[in-house]
């Protein structure tokens, strides 16, 4: 084959033959015949290249860290692409002080919010963050020494990638990545090109940005705008945000977040008409319905993707002859069903 000489040369790193169920969060998935591991966005575009070039009739599939995915107990006849090692993060080399807001003293004794901190002013705070970078970690970055900008409380606690949150503009306690992407560049696999986009051109809605519909544009990072806030309050928010989805949320088992989207009619929430459909715990094989939460399936011990898309096609069935609902699937499905 060209393409593993290709990447060879170009000594980024690949395996051959690697199951998929290495690199999800659900634990499921069968081989991909070349698995790539680039280790930086030059490596990882270099590999794009290798692709577009040698890899006529292979499809690609871009993995960031498998937290929204299924892939088949087939695997993939194709490349997988790991974007888990292309995570530069850059912060900007001084944030200054937090400053009082007009008119008021920044004195220890004057000036202060309830959390002893000044109160900052809505100023705008630009990060650059490769597609890879944990969205957990880049929160959490956020708040460390010297630091305190706002507008990623809402990703505490999502166990994906920058990547695959601003393709599908994942969000959650009233956030979302639309709030907060100034830019993102991507290589287009048509032209072997890097583009970059700006805001408006994102086009992003609920769960859905540009990069679903037009697949051949690659994500490669993302410019984030966010805001000085007192560092307090933001980790009480991230704190509260990752509470909510302990106590709410199936985390002791495999899983690939929520499955289905909300629906678009008001009032109607997955869980809550699955629950009424006596769905909870309703199991094929080793996947089941979250006793938690009826928004999730499990791998509760070997599940195959066979018994998750069992589970899924039991729980459209049902919704949709109890409640006249059609619910879309979020989790994306990568390769024969």
């Amino acid at each position: 084959m060209l393409l593993p000489a290709a990447l060879m040369s170009a000594s980024i790193p690949f395996v051959q033959d690697e199951p998929m169920a290495l690199h999800t969060t659900f634990r499921i998935g069968g081989p991909a015949d070349l698995c790539v591991m680039p280790r930086s966005r030059r490596e990882m575009i270099a590999a794009l290249d290798a692709w577009r070039r040698y890899g006529a009739g292979c499809p690609l599939c871009v993995l960031g860290r498998g937290s929204n995915v299924l892939f088949s107990d087939k695997g993939l006849r194709g490349m997988v692409l790991l974007t888990a090692g292309v995570r530069d993060l850059s912060f900007p080399e001084s944030f200054g002080s937090c400053p009082a807001p007009a008119g008021e003293s920044s004195d220890a004794e004057e000036g202060l919010g309830e959390s002893g901190e000044t109160p900052c002013r809505e100023e705008s705070v630009l990060i650059d963050a490769d597609c890879g970078v944990s969205l957990t970690g880049l929160a959490a970055d956020c708040v460390k020494e010297g630091r305190s900008l706002s507008g990623l409380e809402f990703a505490y606690g999502i166990p994906g990638s920058l990547g695959g949150a601003v393709v599908m503009n994942a969000g959650a306690y009233g956030g979302e990545m639309s709030h907060v992407v100034a830019g993102s560049d991507c290589y287009d696999t048509e032209n072997g090109t890097v583009l970059h986009l700006l805001p408006g051109d994102h086009r992003f809605s609920y769960r859905h940005s540009v990069y679903l519909d037009q697949p051949d544009r690659i994500l490669l990072g993302a410019t984030l705008s966010l805001r000085k806030a007192p560092r307090a309050q933001i980790q009480a928010d991230m704190e509260r945000n990752l509470a909510a989805r302990q106590e709410k949320q199936p985390l002791n088992l495999p899983s690939a977040g929520s499955v289905f989207k909300r629906p678009a009619l008001p009032g109607l929430y997955v869980g809550r008409m699955v629950e009424d459909c006596g769905l909870k715990g309703f199991s094929v094989g080793g996947a089941a319905v979250s006793e938690r939460h009826g928004g999730f399936i499990v791998n509760a011990g070997g599940a195959t993707a066979a018994d998750v898309l069992a589970v899924i096609d039991r729980v459209r069935e049902t919704v949709a002859r109890e409640f006249h609902v059609t619910l879309e699937c979020e989790v994306r499905l990568v390769g024969d069903r």
